[in-house]
């Protein structure tokens, strides 16, 4: 058996390191986009890309890695094998892929979520001529957020007033202010940003160099942290047709949080700027269909706390301290445990879902 904890790497440097050895080895062209910030250690950021296939494809598939920080060692452990064992040697005439390495290298390196600006880059990926609405509900629950998921006399504070106000409000109005994204605090949980940040530029860039004449875009957009243990729950953000064409691929069990069958306090809140707004606005007139892979570690209730606490770390002290580092050692090991056997299920699910993907442009 093929030893796939050698694609998987400890540190963004590492990673980077083997995405472009494994680039060379297969004499795979590769393109760098370099952050114009340093890393912890002084090293270079930068979010490479891959293209593999025809230039004037038709069919295009998009492996992204790394749009939330820690999460890129899981997609670029996959986007290395898929290199290392030539898994796109023999594509059909009309089909090319296209690989994106570490979309937020900045979070990879300093092992924080967001961005250099506190920016959660899904919620960068909007129109900023039509930003969303002021969260309200974001400014009401605000204060008891950093603590929601804390132990001792905050955290009881906390949780209490945030149930005071599910009862008052709904568990909706709650979802919003938590999940929803807001753009207009800056320090804030679910920041989207005030304009469209590197990692966002540099992704629409190479996208719009590479799909010009794609008509058919399918997108695997790796992330970690959500679900059952070592499990790939496949998240769909679209409606219509491309929900449709999602649980063609993938299976009717792809969650679907914005199908408008699902209704009341269960359905999920509305999210802006998502990579699949991206997707969708560059490419109006071809058949966009875009799957995040959530590979899960951690119980809900683990990774929010840590997620709090790092969020509420990083605005109360300076990067040198002991327990924000400590926090952002937790976070790493949050959404990427040093487990050979949750690398490996992470492996075979990621092949099967590259010969889902691929099955379905080929039916185009």
């Amino acid at each position: 058996m093929q030893d796939v904890a050698s694609y998987f790497s400890e540190s963004y440097a590492q990673a980077r390191s083997r995405f472009v050895s494994a680039c060379e080895e297969a004499g795979i062209e590769y393109k760098s986009s370099i952050h114009p910030l340093r890393g912890p250690a002084g090293e270079e950021l930068v979010t490479d890309s891959a293209f593999i296939g025809a230039k004037d494809a038709k069919q295009l598939l998009v492996i992204i890695s790394g749009v939330h920080g820690p999460e890129l060692m899981t997609g670029s452990g996959c986007q290395v094998g898929f290199i290392t064992e030539s898994l796109f040697s023999d594509l059909p005439a009309d089909t090319a892929v296209l690989m994106v390495h570490a979309a937020n290298p900045w979070g990879a390196a300093h092992l924080r979520r967001n961005n250099e600006d506190n920016v959660d880059l899904c919620r960068n990926f909007i129109d900023f001529d039509h930003v969303p609405a002021h969260n309200d509900d974001y400014d009401n629950v605000k204060e008891w957020l950093p603590y929601a998921f804390s132990e001792g006399e905050q955290g009881d504070v906390a949780r209490k007033a945030i149930e005071n106000y599910k009862k008052e409000h709904g568990e909706g109005a709650f979802g919003r202010g938590f999940m929803a994204g807001q753009y207009h605090d800056a320090i804030g949980i679910s920041y989207g940003g005030s304009q469209a940040v590197w990692s966002h530029q540099i992704l629409q860039r190479t996208v719009e160099s590479h799909g010009s004449n794609a008509e058919n875009i399918c997108v695997l957009d790796i992330h970690s942290g959500l679900g059952p243990y070592a499990y790939c729950t496949t998240v769909c953000l679209q409606v219509a047709e491309g929900l449709t064409r999602a649980k063609q691929a993938y299976g009717e069990w792809v969650l679907a949080p914005n199908d408008p069958a699902v209704v009341g306090d269960g359905k999920a809140p509305d999210v802006s700027g998502h990579t699949t707004e991206l997707f969708e606005r560059l490419y109006p007139n071809s058949n966009v269909t875009l799957v995040v892979m959530e590979f899960g570690v951690k119980s809900y209730e683990h990774t929010a706390e840590i997620l709090m606490r790092e969020h509420r770390l990083t605005q109360e002290t300076s990067d040198d301290d002991a327990d924000l580092q400590r926090a952002r050692d937790d976070l790493l090991r949050a959404f990427y445990p040093k487990d050979k056997y949750w690398r490996r299920a992470v492996w075979n699910h990621s092949l099967q879902a590259v010969e889902q993907s691929l099955d379905l442009l080929a039916k185009n």
